[in-house]
């Protein structure tokens, strides 16, 4: 068995999540809210409202990351009478995807890995390029969901870089943090997958990843005493 290419995800895998901002930005709608609503009250329903058009969010319907986070916090806004801006506080978001910092475990792993990394993510291109930028990474190939139409873990971002980058599913391995995004995505086209369990989230699910590491370093480590890797 080799592995000929690394597929990465970017946010909450390479560079911090944005976990502490969506919770300032929940805090700020519950204290504005006519409502009486805990920031987890607001947090579930923006995150449903927001997983609503993300799933509907694909080829001639496809909107950036940008566009859905502020529409579904302009909904949530409006459900809860608060008194927010959605724009506003997005823009903290905004803020953070271009400046997010490397965890160092991701920078051990990107000065050390042999194979070919191509970054498959979400996130708005504009965004990524300028934290890929800044924090200095070099990588094969940068694909994102605007270059598809498409987000993970629907399988267009996976087919397409397959066949840009001449790669069977067997060839490459997906790494990333996000279970129904990035271990679901790529089990469902084949692929073999690593899942990043940086908080030690507990599982449920019959889909079983080659690999469970707390960081890239282990992960790299898991890849290079399973796999023969050509490059």
């Amino acid at each position: 068995m080799s592995k000929k290419g690394i597929f990465l995800d970017f946010y909450g895998t390479v560079v911090e999540e944005d976990d502490k901002y969506i919770h300032q930005i929940c805090h700020n709608v519950s204290k504005s809210s006519l409502i009486k609503a805990s920031a987890s009250d607001v947090g579930y329903f923006w995150w449903k409202e927001f997983m609503s058009m993300f799933t509907n969010s694909y080829n001639q319907n496809f909107s950036k990351q940008r566009m859905l986070q502020i529409q579904s916090l302009e909904n949530t806004i409006k459900y809860f009478q608060a008194d927010s801006d959605a724009i506003t506080l997005c823009s903290i978001l905004f803020e953070h995807s271009q400046n997010a910092m490397m965890y160092s475990d991701s920078v051990e792993f990107l000065r050390t890995v042999s194979l070919p990394v191509i970054i498959l993510s979400n996130i708005d291109r504009q965004d990524i390029l300028l934290s890929i930028k800044k924090n200095g990474i070099n990588v094969k190939d940068i694909v994102t969901s605007e270059d598809v139409k498409s987000y993970k873990p629907r399988p267009e971002m996976f087919t397409l870089t397959l066949k840009k980058h001449k790669f069977n599913k067997e060839d490459v391995i997906h790494i990333g943090d996000s279970w129904s995004a990035d271990i679901v995505g790529a089990n469902n086209v084949g692929i073999d997958s690593i899942w990043i369990n940086r908080k030690m989230k507990e599982y449920n699910s019959d889909i079983q990843p080659l690999g469970i590491c707390h960081n890239l370093v282990e992960a790299l480590v898991h890849i290079n005493k399973t796999y023969r890797t050509f490059h």
